[in-house]
């Protein structure tokens, strides 16, 4: 498959080639890193990819479950995230949930796998429902480093709580992520509490705007990403 990717490059240097990724475990930016006519869209971009090969941008993995998103005042949840523990990051995040102002829920995978399905409309009415109480949702990493849960919660209006140390936010180069998020060290888990508690009414009401504006403008559909993945592209 890359040697096929590396021909046509080779048989078309004048023009550029853009690779879409989105196999989380392979490195496609390290693998071409010294084709110079080729651009690469990756689902799980990491810092040290990037480094190696700036001519890479990151895509945002396509969303299982989306929704609206109801009005702040209705959400009575501070942060939340429901997940299967397919990590450590994970396992610290229900290390300070309270059950009440955060919540935390560890699940089986058994109960998740082939059942909540985008393509059939199979959704998780649970997980919905707190999303849709929620100010804040936590965004961690899997088994990989990027996570599906980046657009389903911004579907819902929640302001992201990004937990991935290395991974690279998709479309970092337009967008302005530390407006509409917030990102936090696997090892600053413990301090994340007193942070978001301590945060003003005024800066989470403009955060939770900036997070619909955001999603309306590049990640509400296929059309969105795919017009925002050329943009990135043009800067380079």
């Amino acid at each position: 498959y890359l040697a096929r990717i590396v021909a046509v490059a080779q048989d078309n240097a004048a023009a550029r080639v853009l690779v879409v990724n989105m196999h989380p475990f392979l490195s496609v930016a390290r693998f071409l890193r010294n084709i110079e006519n080729i651009y690469i869209a990756d689902g799980n971009l990491v810092d040290s990819e990037r480094a190696l090969n700036p001519r890479t941008i990151s895509m945002p993995a396509l969303p299982i479950a989306t929704g609206a998103a109801p009005a702040l005042e209705s959400r009575d949840i501070l942060a939340s995230f429901q997940g299967v523990a397919s990590h450590p990051i994970r396992h610290a995040l229900a290390s300070i949930a309270d059950g009440k102002k955060i919540i935390v829920n560890l699940v089986d995978g058994s109960n998740y796998a082939g059942k909540v399905n985008a393509l059939t409309k199979t959704r998780d009415g649970q997980y919905e429902a707190l999303l849709g109480n929620s100010v804040f949702a936590f965004v961690p990493r899997g088994d990989a480093n990027f996570s599906y849960r980046l657009l389903e919660v911004m579907s819902f209006g929640c302001i992201p709580v990004i937990l991935s140390d290395g991974w690279v936010l998709p479309f970092d180069r337009l967008l302005q992520w530390n407006t509409f998020s917030m990102r936090f060290s696997s090892d600053a888990i413990p301090m994340i509490p007193r942070v978001l508690g301590s945060l003003g009414d005024k800066e989470i009401s403009s955060r939770f705007k900036e997070v619909q504006r955001m999603y309306e403008a590049h990640f509400k559909d296929l059309d969105c990403i795919v017009g925002t993945l050329f943009d990135e592209l043009d800067t380079l």
